[in-house]
């Protein structure tokens, strides 16, 4: 787990070897699945008012059933949304814009760009909740060096390609379905 968080440091950082490596190596596609894995826990936590709240020694059984089921459902809306990113992404970039590359290879890369989105922790509360923008627009310029690296087109392509599939699945959908679902929930 400490070599994934500092493969995701350093694409956060904007280290194009680690896309290279991403590329490459299949076996990174667990990297990447952890990577996704993690922000839609921290997603989830986030959204429950986590950080406010905070843990509570007496929580009834139905409010951590309560809790557990929203980060749940957290973890699965960004698991899909990252595989229909990668979908969307490798459709306009490779079947469209006629660039190379995988599908494996476009999801391992944009797994390893969800590194920013740990900042989806701050979802909830009203004054940083400005930090889960940050997260999804670094993410997306991660993106954009990484699928650059990966399909190998002009950077117009890159950005249109990539863009469509953050801006639906990443900016858009995770927010709008947790908040909808979280509601009905709770």
């Amino acid at each position: 787990m400490l070599n994934m968080l500092k493969k995701a440091f350093k694409a956060a950082t904007f280290n194009q070897d680690v896309f290279t490596d991403f590329i490459e190596e299949p076996t990174s596609i667990l990297h990447s699945f952890g990577l996704v894995l993690l922000v839609g826990i921290i997603l989830g936590l986030g959204m429950t008012n986590i950080l406010e709240e905070g843990v509570r020694e007496s929580i009834s059984v139905g409010g951590l059933v309560d809790r557990l089921l929203e980060v749940w459902l957290s973890v699965l809306t960004v698991l899909v949304c990252w595989i229909l990113w990668a979908g969307v992404t490798y459709f306009l970039g490779v079947r469209w814009l006629g660039g190379v590359g995988s599908f494996r290879q476009v999801l391992r890369v944009l797994g390893i760009s969800y590194g920013p989105c740990v900042l989806f922790i701050f979802s909830s509360i009203k004054i940083l909740s400005i930090l889960y923008f940050v997260g999804a627009i670094w993410a997306l310029i991660v993106a954009v060096i990484g699928v650059k690296k990966t399909i190998n087109i002009d950077w117009i392509g890159i950005v249109l390609s990539t863009f469509v599939g953050w801006f639906i699945f990443l900016a858009l959908l995770p927010p709008y379905i947790l908040r909808s679902l979280l509601v009905s929930v709770n």
